[in-house]
């Protein structure tokens, strides 16, 4: 019923919708593209390599996506960024499930040992959706973003394999 698969950028348009205004904008891609965001800001700009988009699907209908940059073989890490389920879809669960599958594929598929994000400070349903994981907090980064005229801090996270040990499945 649930799946994930790459994503693509015709992508674009669906996730647009569900990015409505400049607060849930800010949450999903930080501040580093103007908002709205616009089409050229979603085609990469650089090579894909150290870049994976995933979607997450029901039955067939895109409902989540997020990304994998960063993503260094040598040392099998990757930091989970723009993680997001379309605002109807949310409140049920498929959060949960999307970030299993997504982790499930980074720890085997990716063959990564190490995965990390940041999120807001004040994110904290997000927070508390990716400690549900096993994510662990690793410190905080004070002032790191500058949003709307104010600092604001950022919570560093990170998952090891070793950790998940997929216990989760």
């Amino acid at each position: 019923m649930y799946s994930i698969r790459p994503s693509s950028n015709s992508d674009y348009r669906t996730i647009k919708k569900w990015v409505s205004n400049k607060y849930e904008y800010v949450r999903f891609a930080g501040n580093c593209v103007a908002y709205p965001f616009h089409r050229k800001d979603w085609i990469p700009k650089r090579s894909e390599a150290d870049r994976r988009r995933i979607g997450f699907c029901k039955k067939g209908i895109l409902i989540g996506y997020c990304e994998f940059t960063r993503i260094d073989s040598v040392n099998k890490s990757a930091r989970l960024i723009r993680f997001i389920i379309d605002p109807l879809e949310r409140s049920k669960g498929l959060g949960l499930v999307f970030l299993r599958q997504v982790i499930r594929s980074a720890f085997s598929d990716m063959n990564l040992n190490r995965i990390d994000l940041v999120v807001f400070e004040d994110n904290q349903k997000a927070i508390q959706l990716y400690m549900k994981t096993g994510f662990q907090k690793e410190g905080t980064m004070k002032e790191a973003r500058f949003v709307e005229g104010e600092f604001r801090n950022l919570i560093l996270m990170r998952l090891l394999k070793r950790e998940y040990g997929y216990r989760n499945e």
